[in-house]
C-alpha cells in the first residue's frame, strides 16, 4: 500500500544546471529540461557553447559583443558534473480521498550539480560524479571491470549490450526503493541529464529555445564517445552544429581580442591542468583564427584530485594523532577529500586556509591547524615538476623544440594554483607569456566554444526573411584531431614499433624502409594500433601481403586521415608499386 501524504513537502528542487523533470518509475532516463515559453516560441537563432569537463560542465553564449557564461540556478558559472537519482513522493489528487490521507506516488528524481554532491554522503550508491570519465569505459569490452578497478567509485557498474541508439557497453545500476528491479542507466542517458540541465538554464535565461549548440571536444574523444555525446543531446532536443577541440576553444577565448596580424603563424603550447585529467597540446595559429593541433596527449592517470590525495595523506597523520585512523573508512575519507578540495581552491586565491571537517569520526569533529599556501606547495611541488618534466618530454618526443613555442595557454581547474603558473613561467623563460582565465579557468573552453558558434553563425547569417541557415556538421578549421592511440608495426620479435606516436595530428602521413622475408617467400606486414609494447595485444588495423617478387626491402608509406583510416602503400626500391590497402 502507497504511502499517505503525512508531513511529506515537496521536494528540493534540483539544481546546479537547473532541474532535469522526474521520471515516474520504472523508466528512468530523465526528460530534456524545457521551461515555460510564449504561445509562439522564440527560437535563440546563435548555437551556444557547450564544454562538458570531467569535473564541470558549463554553457556560454555571445553577446553584448563577447562570450558570456551562463549562471544557473544557484549563482554557479560551473556547474559540477555530478547526476543523482532519489525516490521522491508526489501527491496524487484522489476525489474520495481527504485531503489529508492523499496517497503519495513514489517517483524517481534526478538531482543534478551542486544539490547532487551536498547529498553524496546519504545516497553513495545512486550518485555519479564525473560523468564524462565513463565515456573511457563505454566502448570498451572490458569496461565495466576496468570502471569497477577505480575503487573511489561507490556506485554499481555493469555490463550491458550495446544497441544502435546507444552503443555504451556499461550502465549505472539503480536500485531505488521504490523500483521493482534493478533499472540501468547508460553514460549516454546520464550527459542526457547534464546537457537537458545546461539547456534549461539557459532557455531560462535567454527566455528562448535553443536549438543548437558548438561543443568543445577533447583531442583523445573516440568516434564512438562523440557518437555518445551527439545522442544524449538529441535527446534534450539540441544538434550539435558544430565541433572545437578544446585546445584551439581555450586560445580563441583567450586571444579573440588580440587577433593575429603577422604572415607567420604562432606556436602555442595549451596545458590542461584538468581534475581528472592533464593535456599537452601544441597549436599552430594563423591569420583569421584557424589553429592546427600539431601535437597532443592526453593522460588520464593524473589530475588536480591527485592534489588532494597528497593533501589527505598529509592531513590523515594529524587525524590518526587526535582521532583515529580512517584509512580504511569510505565514507571518512570521501568527506576528508572534499574538505581538502576545499582547502586546495581556496589557497589558490588566499596564503592561508582553515582545516576542519565536521563529524569526521564516531560523530567528532577534526579540526587541524591552519595550512598555509607555502606549506601546500612544498606538499605539491614534486607533482607539479612532475608535470613539467612531462611537458618537456612530450615537446622533444614530438621533434618541437622548447624555443619555438611563443605562447602558453594555462586552463582547467588545477591552473589556478600559483604554483602551476610560476612554474611554467620558469620553464619557458620571460620573453614567453603564460596567460589563464583570471577569474574562472573551467570557463575558457566554453567561452570559445561560444565564440566559436558567433564567428560560425556570423558568416552565414541570412537575411530577415530568410531561414535560419543550416550550419556545417563539423568546423573544418577545427576539425584536425590527434591519434588517440599509436600506430605502427608488428615487428618479427612480436614486439610493437611504433610508427606515429599517440598525439599525432591527423590527417597524417610517413615513409619507411621496411625489410620482408627472403629466400623467395611472401611476406605479412601488419600494422597495429594500441599502446601496448606487445604487438598481440594491440588492435590489428591492416595486413599487408608482400609477394616474393618486391625484393627484401619496400618502401611503407602509411597514412591516417582525419576519419582515423589506415591506409598503406608499399612500392618497390625502383618505385614500382607493389600492394595498396586500406583499412
Amino acid at each position: 500500500m502507497p504511502p499517505k501524504r503525512k508531513n511529506v513537502g515537496k521536494s528540493k528542487k534540483a539544481s546546479g544546471a537547473a532541474a532535469a523533470a522526474p521520471v515516474a518509475a520504472p523508466v528512468v532516463a530523465p526528460e530534456p529540461v524545457v521551461p515555460e515559453v510564449p504561445a509562439t516560441p522564440v527560437i535563440s537563432t546563435t548555437p551556444v557553447g557547450l564544454a562538458l569537463g570531467n569535473d564541470f560542465v558549463t554553457i556560454a553564449l555571445h553577446r553584448n559583443n563577447g562570450a558570456e557564461v551562463i549562471v544557473n540556478e544557484d549563482g554557479e558559472r560551473a556547474t559540477p558534473a555530478w547526476v543523482a537519482y532519489t525516490t521522491r513522493y508526489v501527491e496524487e489528487t484522489e476525489e474520495d480521498t481527504p485531503a489529508d490521507e492523499e496517497p503519495a506516488k513514489p517517483e524517481t528524481e534526478v538531482i543534478l550539480g551542486t544539490t547532487a554532491q551536498r547529498q553524496f554522503l546519504r545516497n553513495m550508491q545512486h550518485t555519479i560524479p564525473e560523468v564524462m570519465r565513463l565515456l573511457a569505459f563505454m566502448d570498451d569490452p572490458e569496461g565495466a571491470q576496468k570502471a569497477k578497478s577505480l575503487q573511489k567509485w561507490p556506485f554499481s557498474i555493469t555490463e550491458r549490450a550495446p544497441t544502435a541508439d546507444d552503443p555504451s557497453r556499461i550502465a549505472v545500476e539503480l536500485n531505488l526503493e521504490h523500483l521493482e528491479e534493478t533499472q540501468l542507466v547508460t553514460p549516454t542517458e546520464l550527459l542526457a541529464a547534464l546537457i537537458g540541465g545546461l539547456k534549461g538554464t539557459a532557455e531560462g535565461i535567454l527566455s528562448s529555445i535553443v536549438r543548437e549548440a558548438v561543443l568543445s571536444v577533447p583531442t583523445n574523444l573516440t568516434e564512438v564517445q562523440l557518437a555518445a555525446i551527439r545522442s544524449a543531446a538529441d535527446k534534450c532536443g539540441l544538434k550539435l552544429s558544430a565541433l572545437i577541440s578544446e585546445p584551439a576553444a581555450a586560445a580563441l577565448a583567450l586571444l579573440d581580442e588580440e587577433p593575429l596580424v603577422s604572415a607567420e603563424p604562432e606556436n602555442i603550447l595549451v596545458f590542461d591542468f584538468g581534475g581528472s585529467s592533464v593535456s599537452t597540446t601544441v597549436l599552430r595559429r594563423y591569420v583569421g583564427e584557424t589553429f592546427e593541433i600539431v601535437a597532443s596527449k592526453v593522460d588520464t592517470a593524473t589530475g588536480a584530485r591527485a592534489l588532494d590525495d597528497l593533501l589527505a595523506n598529509h592531513l590523515l597523520r594529524d587525524i590518526s594523532r587526535k582521532l583515529a585512523d580512517i584509512s580504511d573508512n569510505r565514507r571518512a575519507m570521501i568527506k576528508l577529500r572534499m574538505e581538502c578540495e576545499r582547502i586546495k581552491r581556496t589557497l589558490s586565491q588566499s596564503t592561508t586556509a582553515p582545516v576542519f571537517v565536521e563529524s569526521l569520526h564516531d560523530g567528532m569533529d577534526f579540526a587541524g591547524s591552519n595550512m598555509s599556501r607555502s606549506h601546500f606547495e612544498v606538499l605539491i611541488t614534486p607533482m607539479i615538476q612532475s608535470l613539467l618534466n612531462s611537458v618537456d618530454s612530450f615537446l622533444t618526443v614530438s621533434n618541437i623544440p622548447l624555443k619555438s613555442i611563443q605562447r602558453v595557454i594555462l586552463t582547467g581547474g588545477g591552473s589556478a594554483i600559483p604554483l602551476v603558473q610560476r612554474k611554467f613561467s620558469e620553464l619557458f623563460g620571460e620573453g614567453v607569456p603564460v596567460i589563464r582565465e583570471q577569474n574562472n579557468p573551467q570557463e575558457t573552453v566554453a567561452r570559445g566554444a561560444a565564440l566559436h558558434a558567433f564567428h560560425l553563425f556570423d558568416q552565414l547569417k541570412p537575411a530577415a526573411d530568410e531561414p535560419l541557415p543550416e550550419l556545417p556538421t563539423v568546423c573544418a578549421d577545427n576539425e584536425l584531431r590527434a591519434l588517440t592511440k599509436a600506430v605502427g608495426l608488428a615487428g618479427a620479435d612480436g614486439k610493437f614499433v611504433p610508427l606515429l606516436p599517440a598525439g599525432t595530428a591527423v590527417p597524417v602521413a610517413i615513409s619507411v624502409t621496411c625489410e620482408v622475408a627472403g629466400d623467395d617467400k611472401a611476406s605479412i606486414l601488419s600494422i597495429v594500433a594500441g599502446d601496448s609494447e606487445t604487438a598481440a595485444e594491440n588492435t590489428s588495423a591492416l595486413d599487408i601481403m608482400i609477394p616474393a617478387s618486391a625484393g627484401p626491402e619496400v618502401n611503407l608509406l602509411l597514412s591516417v586521415d582525419r576519419a582515423g583510416s589506415v591506409s598503406a602503400r608499399i612500392t618497390s626500391n625502383d618505385g614500382s608499386e607493389v600492394v595498396s590497402v586500406s583499412a
